[in-house]
């Protein structure tokens, strides 16, 4: 313990300014990331609160603005009244709201109008002319009774300067009308609905409704299928409103359906999918020319949902309309448009909506199965919170800017070079080598007895190499930095850096020779590998074959050559039989690996070589044949004589060797592919290329369609004597 207390104390003073300044830095950035977190959690939670008790008013409010007929409406027909525009069709109500023309004496009265959302607000295709103070309005239902009549009822509000009445005897119909088009899948059918003044009514009051159809040639008759009559209402000077309630008898929009299936199915099937478009003539007196308005297929509902939940929409909240009706509960989630997203300026558009806590309210319907559901995040934050609160972490940021100014200039460069100079050095330490193991000879085999010697002998040669190995120190690379100030820090690092710059001179020159031991003792390995291996096979399976002796001599002889390191090896170059020591050579690897066949003249061809060498040279390239070969595919050595050389092929079927590898693979310590961790490859073939130059040759490969070889070319005897090195 008393170790470790002092190495922590130790640390704490030599970074002493360091930790205080952290230390500091991090009680203040502590300190206001609470203040601003206690800010943020109080706003938040204290809005939270507001808005939930806000929401739970505005869904009361909603609710309460629906009438009965209007909550009737909404059950029988809320698929059609859930978005921002519906087309004009008809709705199915479960009461009429028609009543014939009055009597004289009741020209006051005023029939009972369908509810408020049954309408809708039509928008004509062309606006030169909406300086009205209300859009005209439409509506057209079914009764869910039959018995209260099988007849589409209509009923519409415009706005008027004056209304012209149609006169009698008018067959171009010069006079305000309504044009209904009603079309049931490809039947499309027109009717003019025009006004007519009675005489037993108060003339400009109210008029009856006489409809006219019209067909494909234009041509009209009179159709009394449809009875309703108007009234106006004078708005203010000059504008008045006209309002039209009449019903058809549904036989005349499909006359194909007769009154026994009327009253078997009713509403009749196909009704929701009639479509009806309407365009208005108005004939003002005074005016020469007659306008049309045409009217949109859709319309804005009056009393919309939408438009109603606006407040909600702008409390950030989703409201989504459930109904349960016997088979299956169907939900709409109603989405605002932007008029509304928008309605409140700039300054909601910048609140964040988060996710957290979310607040969710229910309000039902009174006498229906219909809930309104209001869903909201549960945590806005407002514009300004977030603001004051950006204001606060901009400080905050502004505060550790500071600080990482003066650490740069101050903190950090004492800190570095500080750091730098005690990791200026590295030590390298020796690793064990070799590991003598303690058997009992007397139990050990021929061929274990033949490959311990051998062993005792490498370590032997290890062991001495390893003794040379000294403590050498890696330098850190670069240099320290901040040599280009010119204060106290600029002087202390060039003066440094002088020091460094010596002391890494030195330091390469005993790196460079520890790397070339390094690879000495490594190739040693490698070599030795393979001989005895051979030693091995050919002990087992004869052991009073005279071949064992020969190949311990070659080994023998082989590491009497690398005395003085793999760069100064000896070679010592005799004239060789080159057809047969290399048949010699493969009979010995076909001892214990099989099909490896030799195809060339058994002798003849001669060259001056070192024996040992050679050998070694080919036995490295067999060896990667052979663990590289498919299977126990037969790997091919032929000996080919030419004008000046001799080439020694070695070939095997197995993986090739990519051509980015080409100039790579006679590198020391590459390998292809890679070694696994810890194992010493690419030696063999750089070895190989380093033996076989000695003896003024080369070494290359080519990639073959089924695999690889390999190619040692050597001169032939003639032409030896002038390039071979001692």
């Amino acid at each position: 313990m008393s170790g470790t207390s002092n190495f922590l104390f130790d640390q704490l003073s030599r970074y002493r300014l360091t930790l205080e300044a952290a230390l500091v830095l991090i009680f203040l950035a502590t300190l206001t990331s609470a203040a601003l977190y206690t800010f943020l959690s109080s706003s938040v939670g204290k809005a939270q609160a507001t808005r939930a008790g806000l929401l739970e008013r505005d869904l009361r409010d909603l609710v309460s603005q629906f009438d009965p007929d209007e909550r009737s409406v909404l059950e029988n027909n809320l698929s059609s009244l859930v978005s921002e525009f519906r087309t004009i069709s008809p709705l199915l109500l479960p009461r009429q709201y028609f009543s014939a023309l009055p009597a004289a004496i009741n020209t006051s009265f005023r029939p009972r109008l369908p509810p408020r959302n049954c309408y809708i607000d039509l928008i004509p295709f062309a606006q030169e002319s909406d300086k009205r103070a209300s859009p005209d309005k439409f509506c057209s239902y079914l009764t869910k009774d039959a018995t209260l009549g099988r007849y589409l009822f209509l009923s519409m509000i415009f706005i008027d300067r004056s209304l012209t009445p149609l006169t009698a005897g008018d067959a171009r119909l010069n006079a305000d009308s309504i044009r209904l088009t009603i079309k049931d899948g490809d039947v499309r059918q027109t009717w003019w609905l025009t006004f007519q003044t009675k005489a037993h009514v108060l003339p400009g009051t109210n008029f009856e409704i006489t409809a006219f159809k019209s067909d494909p040639s234009g041509a009209i008759e009179r159709d009394r299928r449809i009875e309703g009559w108007a009234y106006v209402q004078q708005q203010s000077p000059g504008v008045q409103a006209v309002t039209i309630t009449a019903r058809m008898d549904y036989r005349a929009i499909v006359p194909s359906v007769n009154d026994k299936e009327m009253r078997r199915s009713w509403p009749p099937e196909g009704w929701d999918k009639l479509q009806l478009s309407l365009s208005r003539k108005d004939v003002n007196e005074g005016d020469t020319q007659q306008h049309m308005i045409d009217y949109k297929g859709e319309g804005s509902p009056s009393l919309s949902i939408i438009q109603r939940s606006a407040p909600i929409f702008l409390a950030h909240a989703k409201l989504t309309i459930k109904q349960q009706p016997p088979a299956e509960t169907k939900e709409w989630l109603i989405v605002p448009p932007p008029s509304i997203t928008n309605a409140s300026g700039t300054d909601d558009a910048w609140d964040w909506v988060l996710g957290w806590s979310p607040i969710v309210k229910t309000q039902p319907l009174a006498n229906t199965l219909i809930a309104f559901q209001v869903e909201h995040p549960g945590t806005v934050v407002e514009k300004g919170v977030w603001q004051t609160a950006l204001l606060l972490f901009i400080l905050i940021i502004a505060f550790l800017c500071l600080a990482v100014y003066a650490f740069l200039r101050v903190l950090k460069p004492i800190w570095t070079m500080s750091r730098i100079s005690r990791q200026l050095v590295v030590e390298v330490k020796p690793t064990t080598l070799v590991t003598a193991i303690n058997t009992d000879d007397s139990k050990l085999s021929l061929s274990e007895l033949i490959r311990r010697a051998i062993v005792n002998k490498i370590s032997g040669y290890l062991t001495a190499a390893a003794d040379k190995l000294t403590f050498v120190r890696d330098l850190a690379p670069g240099e320290l930095p901040y040599s280009d100030r010119t204060d106290e820090i600029g002087a202390l690092s060039q003066s440094f850096n002088a020091l460094l710059e010596s002391i890494r001179r030195e330091a390469s020159i005993k790196k460079e020779e520890v790397r070339v031991r390094e690879i000495a003792l490594k190739v040693i390995r490698h070599e030795v590998r393979n001989g005895l291996s051979d030693l091995a096979a050919i002990s087992s399976k004869f052991p009073d074959d005279t071949s064992a002796k020969q190949i311990i001599q070659r080994i023998t002889l082989f590491f009497s050559k690398l005395e003085e390191g793999l760069e100064n090896v000896r070679i010592d170059l005799e004239s060789t039989d080159i057809a047969s020591f290399v048949s010699t050579v493969v009979r010995h690897v076909s001892l214990k690996e099989q099909n490896v066949r030799y195809d060339g003249p058994q002798s003849g061809i001669f060259c001056v070589v070192d024996k040992s060498l050679l050998e070694q040279a080919i036995t490295n390239i067999l060896t990667n044949a052979l663990e590289r070969r498919n299977g126990g595919s037969t790997i091919d050595v032929s000996v080919t004589p030419a004008e000046s050389v001799v080439t020694i092929a070695i070939k095997n079927d197995g993986p090739q060797i990519p051509s980015e590898h080409s100039e790579k693979l006679f590198d020391p310590f590459f390998s292809y592919p890679e070694p696994k961790r810890d194992e010493i490859r690419g030696i063999g073939l750089w070895g190989c290329r380093a033996y076989i130059s000695k003896m003024s040759g080369d070494v290359t490969f080519s990639n073959t369609s089924t695999g690889v070889v390999f190619r040692i070319s050597l001169p032939l005897l003639r032409d030896v004597s002038k390039k071979a090195s001692p």
